[in-house]
């Protein structure tokens, strides 16, 4: 499984981070601090209404980590959002315009949501080629 950190923000104009830009990433059961994971916010001791909210979590079950860092060559991750250049936009966003309702509903409630292989692809962009990772890989499997 994938689990990846996505921004529900946008700080300005392309080429800074836009709502649905891959943060960072990691395997199943990732490290994920209370700002990062609403679940782990209220188990520190926080009230549930005062969660940032800045980021979200979007787990894939079938999306295996290293094969996604092979895929991107290594890309996806960004060291620290705050740090990172402006020049050079993320390589990959979730179409958060394109979620449905109740992937909408999840994110509001829990910070995070589960993602079907097949409906990720579908939602992930590839900057780099300008397509979804579904069209890519349709193109690239001939």
């Amino acid at each position: 499984m994938s689990e990846y950190l996505v921004s529900l923000t946008t700080r300005g104009a392309p080429p800074a981070l836009q709502a649905g830009d891959v943060i960072t990433g990691g395997e199943n059961g990732h490290g994920w601090g209370s700002r990062e994971r609403k679940s782990a916010w209220i188990a520190a001791g926080n009230p549930a209404k005062t969660w940032p909210g800045a980021v979200a979590i979007i787990r894939v079950p079938l999306h295996n980590w290293l094969k996604t860092m092979l895929y991107a060559g290594g890309s996806t991750v960004i060291a620290d959002m705050d740090e990172r250049g402006t020049d050079t936009p993320p390589r990959f966003n979730f179409r958060l315009q394109e979620i449905t309702p109740s992937e909408a509903a999840a994110l509001a409630a829990d910070g995070e949501i589960e993602l079907s292989d097949d409906r990720a692809d579908d939602l992930l962009v590839d900057r780099l080629y300008g397509l979804t990772v579904a069209a890519v890989l349709r193109l690239s499997a001939g």
